[in-house]
């Protein structure tokens, strides 16, 4: 097909489907400058893209309109195909998109800058995929504004490379990216979530995962990992004092416990892991027992261990956490801003890293 042969639809559509099966050829004639276009400009059902492992593809395709709201837009990608397809995947909603990626080199998929495209003026905002050595591969955008997307899916399972999945950029793209779930396979990857309430697995590499705001469920996987919070990562607690008899307000007894309806919750963090919690915290000692106080939000930097129990909520990253010498589960304080006093105590669940009475997963100050 060529610039010549565009397919434009003015109204809705219940799928728009482009597959490229095994043992066949797209060859999009268009260029960046002048792209071929399969254009719906309404609301599109269903939007499928698809690179079978033996197929082969070149030239700019436009897939969706400026205007259009993709209600399930899905791309799967494969490396032994020769991608040298550019796809251009526009839309003002993405009610939800899902990304499915293999292969050995390093998968990025950035959030800002997406397209040079000409066919509008100026810098088009959104999100830009290398995949298979192609710096173009996809990139999803609808003009100089970024589109909207309220669920983002990246099945990256199968991959050995070295990924980096960077969902949101400050200037252009602080919330577009409402909310997404990532799967990274054996590689080593570097991670940073939306505004939303992720949900992240590393996967066997060694990964560098930042949450980012909302109430994430991160599961970093095997290899040697690190976590960062920064001060907006997770959310606050509320302190729950005992009634149990001579329990006292100010320090860590039995009966304590924490609610919470917004914080982070981290699975797999093991010895020779890193949490770095914000700025110039200072240290507090292991909250295990009677002798060891709560910290303030008045207090400078300060960061605690509280030993205990889990228990989830019905909402992501809701929950309580009950104090107990025995239990599995961490529950770590600090103060949100790391470098003044006066700021908030925030708190992260460590799921699963309680191996000792006494010693906690110690962070790294960032």
């Amino acid at each position: 097909m060529d610039t010549t042969t565009s397919i434009t639809h003015a109204g809705n559509a219940t799928a728009l489907r482009l597959v490229v099966g095994s043992d066949s050829t797209l060859t999009a004639s268009g260029t960046a400058a002048t792209p071929s276009f399969y254009s719906v400009a309404g609301t599109i059902g269903t939007t499928t893209v698809t690179v079978s492992s033996d197929a082969t593809t070149s030239g700019d395709l436009v897939i969706g309109n400026v205007a259009a709201t993709h209600t399930a837009a899905t791309v799967t990608l494969a490396e032994a195909a020769a991608n040298n397809a550019d796809f251009d995947l526009r839309g003002a909603t993405f009610t939800s998109l899902t990304f499915s990626l293999d292969g050995s080199q390093a998968i990025t998929l950035i959030a800002g800058a997406a397209d040079l495209n000409s066919i509008d003026a100026g810098t088009q905002y959104g999100l830009s995929l290398t995949f298979d050595g192609n710096a173009n591969a996809v990139d999803v955008y609808a003009t100089t504004t970024a589109p909207a997307i309220a669920s983002l899916t990246i099945s990256a399972g199968t991959s050995t490379g070295n990924n980096t999945f960077t969902l949101r950029e400050a200037t252009n793209m602080p919330t577009q990216v409402a909310k997404a779930s990532i799967t990274d396979g054996s590689g080593n990857g570097t991670i940073t979530g939306t505004v939303g309430a992720d949900t992240i697995n590393g996967g066997a590499g060694s990964d560098n995962i930042t949450g980012g705001d909302g109430a994430d469920t991160i599961d970093v996987g095997s290899g040697t990992d690190t976590v960062v919070q920064d001060a907006t990562s997770s959310g606050g607690v509320t302190f729950v004092n005992g009634t149990n008899a001579g329990n006292s307000a100010t320090t860590i007894d039995a009966g304590d416990t924490w609610t919470f309806t917004a914080l982070d919750v981290i699975t797999g963090l093991s010895t020779g892991d890193t949490l770095t919690l914000p700025d110039t915290q200072a240290g507090a000692s292991v909250s295990v027992s009677g002798s060891t106080g709560l910290i303030s939000a008045g207090t400078l930097g300060d960061y605690a261990y509280v030993r205990g129990t889990y228990t989830a909520g019905a909402t992501p990253g809701a929950g309580t956490f009950a104090f107990s010498t025995t239990g599995s589960d961490w529950l770590v304080l600090y103060d949100d801003n790391g470098d003044t006093a006066g700021g908030n105590v925030d708190a992260v669940v460590l799921v699963g890293t309680a191996t000792s009475a006494t010693t906690g997963l110690v962070p790294t100050i960032g």
